[in-house]
Parts: structure tokens; C-alpha cells; sequence
């Protein structure tokens, strides 16, 4: 139920001119498995589909409607807010980590030996940012700072 990396070019170029018309804050999340590559190694693929498949349960619900999801890697999801500014991203934030929490209680119910981490990283637009692909960027660069 998640759109591809085209339309998030899109969408991302639409809520920027958005907000820099109408003044409103439009933030970016992404949320990036980073042992995906070993997660995959351990579990087989079929599992690991079914468990981004959980992930992506986890975003939606703790999302709004109105938020715009994409997978724009194997282990990245984005999310685009519009009319939020990074108060009300780290809301969401908090929400996503939760439900990972709850997820990993529950795979290990099923005996899956295997701990789902995340790194989430959250940058509101602001002026200074020319392009849909440096906000992107900036956003990459965040996920190195969420512990």
C-alpha cells in the first residue's frame, strides 16, 4: 500500500511548492531497517517480506491519512507530513517506535530470533532547501544521528 520513489519525487516537488506558497510546514521522515541486508541473510526472504510488510502496518497506523508513505529502498520508507512542522513529526516518531517495540514482542512470541531496529530521522523544509532530492538528502544525513 505504499507508493514508489517516482511519485515521491513527485508528491515531495508538489508539498515544497506548497509550502513555500502558502507558508505551511511540511516535514520529511524516513525510516530505514539497517540490518536489512542481514535480517534477509537470517530469516530468508519470504519472512523478510512479511515483516516489511509488518513495518509498514506499524507506519500507516501510526500515521494520518493525510501523510503521504513510500518505499523508496528495500530497507527505507519515507514519509511526507504535510501542514506538520518537527514538533508534531516527533509525535509520529515516537508512535512508530512504539509499534516497532510491539512488533519485536511479538516476533519473539513466534519464536523469531531476530530484533527489529530502526533509525527514524525527521527534517522540516525550510527555504534554504532548493530541490526534492537535497531534502531527501538532508534526511539521509539525519539517520546517522538517531540512536
Amino acid at each position: 500500500g505504499l507508493g514508489n520513489i517516482k511519485l515521491f519525487y513527485m508528491e515531495l516537488d508538489r508539498d515544497i511548492s506548497k509550502s513555500q506558497r502558502h507558508k505551511i510546514p511540511c516535514t520529511l521522515m524516513l525510516v530505514k531497517l539497517p540490518y536489512y541486508k542481514d535480517i534477509k541473510n537470517i530469516i530468508g526472504e519470504n519472512k523478510t517480506n512479511k515483516l516489511i510488510k509488518d513495518i509498514s502496518d506499524v507506519i500507516v497506523n501510526s500515521t494520518r491519512n493525510e501523510d503521504e508513505r513510500y518505499t523508496i529502498e528495500n530497507d527505507t520508507i519515507a514519509i511526507i507530513m504535510s501542514n506538520t512542522d518537527k514538533d508534531g513529526a516527533m509525535v509520529v516518531k515516537e508512535r512508530i517506535k512504539q509499534g516497532i517495540a510491539d512488533l519485536n514482542l511479538r516476533l519473539r512470541d513466534q519464536k523469531y530470533y531476530v530484533d527489529i531496529d530502526t533509525k527514524i530521522s525527521i527534517v522540516q523544509y525550510s527555504e534554504n532547501i532548493k530541490s526534492a532530492m537535497e531534502f531527501k538528502l538532508l534526511a539521509e544525513e539525519e539517520l546517522q544521528y538517531d540512536v
